[in-house]
C-alpha cells in the first residue's frame, strides 16, 4: 500500500452497496466489488498488526441498528482483502503481498478448507473463514480522516460516552 502510515480504527468505514441508514455502510455482491472502496475515495483494509485486527473486530461487532437483525445475522461477515485466487492455497492481499505466517493462526479451525471452490477470506468477531467470492458481505475499507465528509467524519468518530441509553 502507499500509505505508510497504519490507519487508526476511528479511521476504518465499512461499505455497502445499498444505503442502510448510515454513512459509511455499503455491501457489495461478491469479492471483485472493491471497486466500491475506491468508488468512496478508500483502499481495502490489510490487517497488517494485530492491534488492528483487535479494534477491527470490535468494531466489526457493533454494526448499525439500522440493519434488521435478519440482515445482521446474514451479513456480519465481511470481505478482507485477502484470496487465494492466483494461485490456490497461497494466500495475498489485494495489493499482491502475501500472507504473514504470524496471521495464519487467526483462521478458524479446519480454515482455510476451499469446499466448494472458497477463494476469499472472510471474518467476524470470532475469526477468519474462506468462502464463496461471489457473496454479497461487507468490505471493509480505509480512508484518510482528513479525506471524509462531514457525514463521515462523524460516523468515524469514536461516538461520545452516556450513561443512559438513546430513547427508542
Amino acid at each position: 500500500m502507499s500509505d505508510s502510515k497504519e490507519p487508526s480504527v476511528q479511521q476504518l468505514g465499512l461499505l455497502e452497496e445499498e444505503q442502510l441508514r448510515g454513512p459509511g455502510f455499503r455491501q457489495t455482491r461478491g469479492y471483485k466489488s472493491l471497486a466500491g472502496c475506491l468508488g468512496h475515495g478508500a483502499l481495502v483494509l490489510q490487517l497488517l498488526s494485530f492491534t488492528l485486527l483487535a479494534g477491527l473486530l470490535i468494531q466489526v461487532s457493533k454494526f448499525p441498528s439500522s440493519i434488521s437483525q435478519e440482515q445482521s445475522k446474514s451479513n456480519r461477515f465481511a470481505w478482507m482483502g485477502l484470496s487465494d485466487l492466483n494461485q490456490e492455497g497461497t494466500w495475498q492481499w489485494v495489493d499482491g503481498s502475501p500472507l504473514s505466517p504470524s496471521f495464519k493462526q487467526y483462521w478458524n479451525r479446519g480454515e482455510p478448507n476451499n469446499i466448494g471452490e472458497e477463494d476469499c477470506a472472510e471474518f467476524s468477531g470470532n475469526g477468519w473463514n474462506d468462502d464463496k467470492c461471489n457473496l454479497a458481505k461487507f468490505w471493509i475499507c480505509k480512508k484518510s480522516a482528513a479525506s471524509c465528509s462531514r457525514d463521515e467524519e462523524q460516523f468515524l468518530s469514536p461516538a461520545p460516552a452516556t450513561r443512559n441509553p438513546p430513547p427508542a
